[in-house]
């Protein structure tokens, strides 16, 4: 009878555990327009719905996650969004948002991207902030985009884990994101 209590135990923690995992890695979703106390709205466009273009490539999300046949593979090309934040990146009162895009192309790397998606719908090409990082925030403060995530040192095998703390930030020039 001990054996099966702690069966059943084991079997309710891996299932919160799983259900934890799931909440935490689902795709955020921001529904438009929406308003905020300053007055701004939200950006028209559905961040989990956008349009975003990596490394050349156009991906339509659908629900916050686009999956392409890489070509003469059976590899599968997925693009998810992981984290976005809403702030004023033009200047123009309006919310803008900053995101965090995960591409997995099917190899061993694991592409964190960051782009911009405007009040009006448009987005900017995604800029690579890193392969196998993780990322801890990212936040729109006076125009500019601030990533805060850890990296490995140069010499460090992709495999190790990430512990560099790196800070990265952006503006947007002429519809682009420019590291500043």
């Amino acid at each position: 009878m001990d054996i099966k209590r702690r069966l059943i135990w084991a079997t309710i923690i891996i299932l919160v555990l799983w259900l934890a995992t799931y909440a935490i890695t689902k795709a955020p979703t921001t529904s438009a327009p929406q308003t905020s106390s300053a007055g701004t709205t939200a950006p028209t466009v559905n961040l989990a719905d956008a349009a975003y273009t990596v490394a050349g490539t156009n991906y339509a999300l659908n629900d916050g996650v686009a999956t392409m046949a890489e070509p003469g593979s059976s590899a599968q090309d997925t693009l998810r969004l992981y984290q976005a934040t809403l702030g004023d990146l033009k200047g123009s009162g309006e919310q803008d948002a900053a995101v965090i895009l995960i591409n997995e192309a099917g190899g061993s790397g694991t592409f964190y991207y960051l782009a911009a998606a405007f009040a009006g719908g448009s987005t900017t090409p995604a800029v690579l902030l890193g392969d196998r990082i993780e990322t801890d925030s990212v936040a729109i403060q006076n125009r500019t985009v601030i990533v805060r995530y850890k990296d490995r040192l140069a010499n460090q095998p992709f495999s190790a884990t990430p512990t560099v703390s790196k800070i990265a930030t952006y503006a947007v020039v002429n519809g682009a994101l420019i590291q500043q």
